[in-house]
């Protein structure tokens, strides 16, 4: 409902918000499965509209997806931190993207 909210609303996801709901489904989650739909969300924030602010991208991946115990990521957990890399890299001029890939400067 929220991605719906963000995405027809043309709005995004501030920093608070976003560590609001990182904090309470990734860190500190009541079931794996909630940190799992978390990773998930996060990702597709992260797709080709983005519906996370992007000048908090670069702070929120440093503070929130670097910082996360190692041991609690899944699968989509390591697609979630792959897009937050490419995005952060990308805008740094970093990483050149080339269709679905990406290269190195």
């Amino acid at each position: 409902f929220l991605r719906f909210l963000l995405r027809d609303g043309q709005l995004w996801l501030c920093a608070p918000q976003a560590k609001q709901i990182w904090t309470c489904l990734a860190e500190n989650a009541v079931f794996p499965s909630d940190r799992e739909q978390c990773f998930k969300w996060f990702s597709k924030l992260m797709g080709d509209e983005p519906d996370l602010d992007p000048d908090i991208n670069k702070e929120f991946f440093k503070c929130n997806i670097l910082e996360l115990e190692p041991s609690l990521l899944t699968e989509a957990g390591i697609k979630c931190f792959e897009r937050f890399f490419r995005t952060v890299n990308i805008k740094e001029g970093k990483l050149t993207a080339k269709r679905r890939s990406c290269m190195m400067e």
